[in-house]
């Protein structure tokens, strides 16, 4: 004779709990993999803008010209090497352009 199982709901309440702990797990090691080297710390806007030496006015105005950032929980986020990259590629940031 076969048993059949009738599952309460704090059995529910386990599987799914269980089943969205694996797949968190397995979405954030594909980012971790797939996104930024793992050694590379990602610097807030203050940490950034004193390596860079510029103000946080400043290091705003660049982030409206394509600055790469990082968005994470309301706050904003750099990566030294996409900065360094993004500043070799324009003629000189910190000089503006005065229009005639």
């Amino acid at each position: 004779m076969n048993t059949v199982y009738i599952p309460n709901e704090s059995d529910i309440r386990k599987w799914v709990r269980e089943t969205m702990k694996e797949c968190l797990e397995d979405f954030t090691g594909k980012v971790r993999t797939e996104g930024r080297p793992e050694e590379e710390p990602l610097l807030s806007r203050k940490e950034i803008a004193g390596v860079l030496g510029v103000s946080l006015v400043t290091l705003h105005e660049w982030m409206k010209g394509g600055l790469p950032c990082h968005k994470q929980g309301g706050r904003v986020y750099f990566l030294k090497s996409e900065v360094h990259v993004f500043l070799k590629s324009k003629p000189n940031p910190r000089r503006k352009t005065v229009k005639p």
